[in-house]
């Protein structure tokens, strides 16, 4: 037996318990759980697939956020700009997908369901895009015509920014 057996059964033990300890929980929730303990135990990931080293705490939460339904959230999160609204509702999809992608279409639907609709949400989203750090970042495009729906996805610079927003909103209700 090589040196590196004995780790590779004890990785094994570790996924086959990882899997029993999920396997009753829908995808969604097997993804945000999955998601939550890589962030704790090794650090979130960035977009390019690396391992983000948390900055200095500047008051935002960097746990997950109760995300609840759509309209008591966007409240919570109290965006201001077209941007910043899209940012908020991004972060809301992609909690409630468990961490997938989003549609630039249904982002906009719901902004119009809240009152909210952007006159042009890809405009909104290339304008996050083009952030220094970049908010959001386009993942995948579904065909070649320039109206072909595209798929999204929050940096972790964007949720930090989200975060933010939740805890500038706490911080304001609690004075």
């Amino acid at each position: 037996m090589s040196d590196s057996m004995p780790n590779a059964i004890a990785e094994l033990e570790a996924m086959k318990a990882v899997a029993q300890a999920v396997e009753a929980l829908d995808l969604a929730s097997r993804r945000r759980v999955l998601r939550w303990a890589t962030d704790v135990l090794i650090g979130p990931a960035n977009p390019t697939g690396g391992i983000n080293i948390p900055p200095a705490q500047d008051g935002a939460s960097s746990s997950p956020v109760d995300t609840g339904d759509v309209a008591s959230f966007f409240a919570k999160a109290g965006p201001s700009t077209g941007p910043e609204r899209a940012l908020a509702i991004g972060y809301w999809l992609q909690e409630q997908s468990g961490g997938q992608d989003f549609e630039a279409f249904s982002l906009n639907a719901e902004l119009k369901h809240l009152g909210h609709r952007l006159p042009n949400v890809t405009k909104t989203l290339t304008l996050l895009m083009s952030q220094k750090p970049a908010l959001v970042i386009q993942t995948r495009k579904g065909g070649s015509a320039q109206q072909a729906r595209k798929l999204y996805r929050l940096t972790a610079e964007g949720v930090r920014r989200v975060h933010s927003m939740l805890a500038r909103t706490s911080s304001e209700g609690a004075q």
